[in-house]
């Protein structure tokens, strides 16, 4: 499978048998590649729907894609945005079983294959990846643990809750890294550092202040070993951390002196990418050292 393909999965004329007579047809979104909804929350404000993959186009993609669906967790309406898997919790070590999530910016996305995540990395198959999912979201969800191929939050270990309706800088996904956007470059301007509050909903308890560079919603450490999705307790460009929740990313890596033991490049601004690197796994609210998946939700 080449780099920005993705799957598409056709139980679509089933479904439609099942839910033509619940409602007019001319108002249920996603039953067809023809009338997808803008997300999983947008079907859900017209249909009765179950969890399953849908077809999604935000305004400002050219085309839908499916994509999972929670329609069950906290009210429902989620849409699966990206997911990745964290295999090691040593100190900087490379290893080609993690899977870092790739770039939320990548065009046409990354090998998307929404109900085949397990030991796996993907970004949403849309023109823009998962930006203008992103930008028309008011919420955030990011779970992690266990390791399941398909389904909804409630099948991770570990999931948080943050409000991302207060963010007033618009959400790009571009290279938030210790030498790109966290400083400013020539293609990227220097992003912000906003406070977030994330809530704890499964694994662990409380809600926590959290701090995240805006329009990546993102962290970075000096040397990007690591850089992610997610939040930190440093309110600052670039540090370090042993709180979260934080989840590595292909940026970590990408800058002049390199590292990386498996450098790849990811369009349109991760040049030298480092897909396997984890430094104490992934980490929740309160503590590091965590494995399984990852995957981010917005709604």
């Amino acid at each position: 499978m080449e780099e920005g393909e993705w799957t598409f999965f056709y139980n679509i004329d089933e479904r439609k048998n099942e839910n033509k007579n619940e409602r007019p047809e001319e108002v249920v979104k996603d039953l067809t590649r023809e009338n997808p909804g803008k997300s999983c929350k947008d079907i859900m404000s017209t249909n009765i729907p179950k969890s399953d993959l849908y077809w999604i186009q935000p305004d400002g993609d050219s085309s839908p894609v499916q994509s999972y669906c929670d329609m069950i967790f906290q009210e429902g309406g989620w849409t699966l945005a990206s997911y990745g898997h964290v295999a090691t919790t040593g100190y900087g070590v490379f290893d080609d079983r993690n899977k870092n999530i790739p770039n939320m910016n990548h065009p046409s996305g990354y090998t998307w294959h929404p109900n085949k995540r397990n030991n796996s990395q993907g970004v949403i198959g849309l023109e823009h990846g998962a930006v203008n999912l992103a930008r028309g979201a008011k919420n955030m969800i990011m779970a992690g643990g266990g390791n399941p191929v398909s389904g909804g939050i409630n099948g991770y270990s570990y999931v948080y809750f943050i409000d991302i309706s207060n963010n007033s800088n618009k959400i790009t996904f571009a290279n938030h890294n210790r030498y790109h956007g966290a400083i400013g470059t020539t293609n990227i301007s220097k992003m912000h550092v906003v406070e977030f509050t994330v809530k704890a909903l499964k694994g662990e308890t409380g809600s926590e202040k959290r701090y995240a560079l805006a329009e990546a919603l993102g962290v970075t450490w000096g040397d990007t070993y690591p850089t992610g999705y997610g939040f930190a307790p440093s309110n600052s460009q670039y540090g370090s951390w042993d709180r979260g929740p934080f989840f590595p990313s292909v940026h970590t890596g990408d800058r002049p002196a390199g590292g990386c033991t498996a450098v790849k490049s990811y369009p349109p601004d991760v040049d030298k990418g480092c897909p396997n690197y984890a430094h104490y796994g992934w980490h929740s609210l309160f503590t590091t050292q965590k494995t399984g998946q990852t995957s981010i939700w917005f709604k």
